[in-house]
């Protein structure tokens, strides 16, 4: 059996290669550049994937392809289906592994999002930067903010003055946490009033 809406061979290092669907499903959330290369290499390897992604790039690939390259002539192109790029984690209800691509600052807000959805024993795993992401995904808590932008604002209260930028980024994240919100830089910089 193909792929839903991907071609029935690709080509790797110049040599065709059926595509075959896995049962195996494996949800990517977060699916933004990093999720959709994930994805895309999945796919191509046969395994049943679904993205989870933002409305914007829902739309774009339902009229492009999604296209993964890499730099030893790999390349891989998929007409995705309807259900192979969707925008609710209610899709990682059924999964055999959830891989989460999110940005570190939205790590929280995906664990609360996926932990309706994802069954006990099925393993999420955190491919993002930064120390604590698995911890936060798992117990759906706040970010680091007070442990590293707080401190310096205690540290500078210590010493008797301000640290204003630092304050304000710790208030900016502790609503963020509340109300999912995406910060433009333009945005976060007139937030910070910084000029």
């Amino acid at each position: 059996m193909t792929l839903a809406g991907s071609p029935s061979t690709i080509r790797e290092n110049n040599k065709a290669k059926p595509v075959t669907q896995s049962t195996f499903k494996v949800v990517i959330f977060g699916a933004g550049s990093i999720g959709c290369y994930l994805g895309g290499r999945l796919l191509s390897s046969g395994v049943n994937v679904v993205m989870v992604g933002r409305k914007t790039m829902q739309e774009r690939l339902r009229s492009t392809p999604l296209t993964v390259t890499d730099y030893g002539g790999f390349r891989f192109h998929s007409q995705l289906a309807d259900h192979q790029y969707v925008t609710s984690a209610e899709a990682a209800g059924n999964a055999d592994l959830v891989l989460v691509t999110v940005k570190s600052a939205a790590t929280s807000e995906a664990g609360r999002q996926l932990a309706p959805w994802v069954a006990d024993g099925i393993p999420v795993v955190s491919l993002q930067n930064g120390i604590s992401n698995a911890e936060h995904l798992q117990a759906g808590r706040p970010t680091e903010i007070d442990w590293i932008n707080g401190e310096v604002v205690k540290l500078a209260e210590k010493l008797g003055t301000d640290a204003p930028i630092n304050r304000k980024l710790v208030q900016l994240m502790h609503e963020r946490e509340k109300i999912p919100k995406a910060w433009g830089a333009r945005e976060l910089l007139l937030a910070l009033m910084i000029k």
